[in-house]
């Protein structure tokens, strides 16, 4: 074990011996700005989300009846939320009927924001781990 912990210090050394600290200051000013926009970008694409959302709540509500719906999941932790995370809600009230369409109408929003709707029941027994995560989140 300390050989490779010599050996990556060592080339962490030699490294730095061939990237002039001048040099290095344009990478680290470089990669700062790339966070910075990716940052930036993930914020944008965070509020974009909530906008699907509250579209999706109010067409719920509207076209399908509705009686409650709750936003769960990563949307509800924008340190977390980034380009592959997606919408999840959790609906109460639309009928077995009307559930497909409400699903095919709420996924159709929005092309760069995918949405997971999850169909809730008075007394229906379900997975414990996401009933706890709907309960705790925002309803909109």
């Amino acid at each position: 074990m300390p050989k490779v912990v010599y050996s990556r210090l060592f080339y962490i050394g030699f490294m730095m011996d061939i990237i002039s600290s001048s040099d290095m200051e344009i990478y680290r000013q470089s990669a700062r700005k790339r966070q910075q926009a990716l940052r930036e970008s993930r914020r944008i694409r965070h509020e974009h989300a909530w906008e699907v959302a509250r579209r999706a709540a109010s067409l719920l509500r509207k076209h399908f009846a509705a009686s409650r719906v709750v936003v769960f999941g990563s949307l509800l932790r924008p340190e977390v939320f980034d380009e592959r995370s997606d919408v999840d809600m959790a609906v109460w009230g639309v009928t077995d009927e009307k559930y497909l369409r409400a699903v095919a109408a709420v996924t159709a929003l929005d092309k760069e924001i995918s949405l997971d709707l999850i169909k809730m029941e008075p007394g229906l027994q379900s997975n414990v781990a996401i009933s706890s995560q709907i309960e705790a989140g925002m309803e909109i």
